[in-house]
């Protein structure tokens, strides 16, 4: 995601692990650390033991987890997995939460709680019982709640990444592609408002691309997203709906409702430390589960969703294994995900992982699997970092002249053809016509995903309200005409001297004046 200047504590520091037992499918509480259960004639004995914070599974000890974590309940979930990172972000540092397991096993539940329950109709029941949050919340809603009520936060900004199919996706800017690694630069800024675009070799642009070429420790690229400003609770549960409704999930044998994607939401704080301001951020990271095609009965594109789900995950494995061995290259390039997340494991953040498994007989393989990769993690270390202060006013001077030199790369680029769009060329019949469904399209994408906003909060209300049904079949035409359009937009955009898709280059810069646009808005 985002990194900025740190100071070193000199420490390293084990990642925490904490392990956490999803209770059996047909039971809502586990009551008893102890679960026996009968399948098949074999039996699966999961003990957990809280106090040594040791686990068996099937006659194994794992007593490696800092936490183990055994039941529905959130609070003792929160306790264990997230306070100490609370803690660490406000005393400036940045942190990042993960959850990683199988599908179905409980990671979604743990990082933003079961569907259908981050609304404000829930907010405000809780609200007026005296609860700062439901019961039912999870980790993410819980975080962002009390990091909002502190005094010392001036500003707060959510962005939220979507990595489908290898592929990184803005979640909060219509699905917009995100540019992942290195690209292709736009030119070369030698100061005095000169600029000279990519491609020129004369002898000052040539010295420096030399000097950039020979720095070492080439350090990851941050991958912009848009920001949203939260300033109150509401926003908090509104947010978190978003993220639920607009993520790709889809059902199959071994769970209702699985992600088929990784989910990354990032909480941009800004924190006023005596006369100075801090800028840390806390990541949590809701992975995709891995599975077994021939258990979850998935075919076509789902099949193939799993596939990829699975390779990433692999690569992420063999991430941690390079760590754990301290070998000196580790393959973050090999997969999206693992550039998204290299900052993390470079050691800039406090990192915690809770490691989600399966209580029954059927799920023993792929949670002893889950076991095995939360052990690999015990083995890396990071040196934590904390975030340095500066000056509100310096810091505000340096981003205006950040923002003064992307707009004026991004303009340049334009001028090259490369930011995309309808072309000049283009006949003017159809060009009108493009620009038309451009905009009905936008607006029926927005009224989707309100209909949906409303159908979860309507969903919340005890006993159900008649207006659901009303807003299903409103959402069932919008999504009709929805698909329509798309096609005429798709099909228009195929049109020779018509339609141009920016280039990669050119997004990351328009996504670099978007965020330096947002970090202004932060002083």
């Amino acid at each position: 995601m985002s990194s900025r200047a740190s100071k070193s504590t000199g420490k390293k520091h084990r990642i925490e692990v904490s392990i956490r037992v999803r209770p059996p499918s047909w039971s809502d509480h586990i009551t008893t650390c102890t679960q026996n259960l009968k399948n098949n004639h074999s039996t699966v004995a999961v003990h957990a033991n809280t106090s040594s914070s040791s686990l068996t599974l099937n006659d194994t000890t794992y007593n490696f987890a800092d936490h183990i974590i055994s039941g529905s309940d959130q609070s003792t979930c929160f306790d264990a997995a997230g306070a100490r990172l609370l803690s660490k972000i406000q005393e400036g540092y940045s942190c990042c939460l993960m959850a990683y397991g199988q599908t179905g096993s409980g990671k979604t539940y743990s990082v933003f709680g079961p569907p259908g329950v981050l609304t404000e109709t829930e907010l405000q029941r809780a609200q007026s019982e005296g609860k700062l949050v439901p019961d039912t919340w999870g980790i993410f809603p819980r975080v962002a709640i009390q990091l909002f009520n502190l005094p010392q936060v001036q500003s707060f900004q959510v962005s939220v990444i979507e990595v489908y199919q290898n592929r990184a996706f803005d979640l909060l800017d219509q699905h917009k592609v995100l540019s992942v690694g290195s690209t292709r630069s736009s030119g070369t800024d030698l100061g005095n408002g000169t600029f000279h675009p990519s491609g020129c070799y004369c002898r000052i642009c040539h010295k420096i691309r030399h000097k950039q070429s020979n720095q070492p420790g080439r350090k990851a690229e941050a991958v912009l997203a848009k920001r949203e400003v939260v300033k109150s609770a509401e926003d908090v549960a509104r947010l978190a709906r978003l993220v639920e409704i607009s993520r790709i999930a889809k059902g199959h044998l071994l769970n209702a409702r699985s992600s088929r994607s990784h989910c990354l939401i990032q909480i941009h704080l800004s924190l006023k430390q005596g006369g100075k301001v801090s800028e840390p951020t806390f990541l949590f990271v809701d992975l995709a589960g891995s599975e077994r095609i021939k258990k979850s009965g998935v075919i076509g594109e789902a099949s193939h969703e799993a596939t990829r789900i699975n390779s990433s995950l692999t690569v992420l494995g063999r991430v941690i294994q390079a760590l754990a061995n301290g070998v000196k290259h580790v393959p973050y390039r090999e997969s999206t995900l693992t550039q998204i997340l290299q900052p993390v494991f470079a050691g800039r953040v406090c990192a915690s992982v809770i490691v989600n498994i399966a209580s029954e007989q059927d799920h023993a393989e792929e949670s002893l699997g889950s076991l095995r990769f939360a052990k690999r993690l015990t083995g890396v270390k990071v040196r934590e970092s904390q975030v340095e202060a500066c000056d509100p006013k310096a810091k505000r001077e340096m981003i205006e002249k950040e923002l003064v030199h992307a707009r004026r790369q991004l303009e340049v680029m334009i001028q090259q053809g490369l930011g995309g769009g309808i072309l000049p060329m283009a006949d003017s019949i159809e060009k009108r016509s493009l620009e038309e469904n451009l905009t009905k399209l936008s607006t029926m994408e927005s009224h989707v995903i309100n209909i949906k906003m409303q159908l979860k909060e309507a969903h919340s209300l005890k006993p159900r309200s008649a207006q659901c049904h009303q807003l299903e079949e409103k959402l069932h035409k919008a999504k009709s005409h929805l698909e329509i359009a798309q096609g005429i937009v798709g099909r228009q955009k195929t049109i020779k001297r018509l339609w141009a898709e920016p280039t990669l280059a050119c997004t990351k810069v328009r996504s670099q004046v978007q965020n330096l646009e947002s970090m202004l808005a932060m002083h």
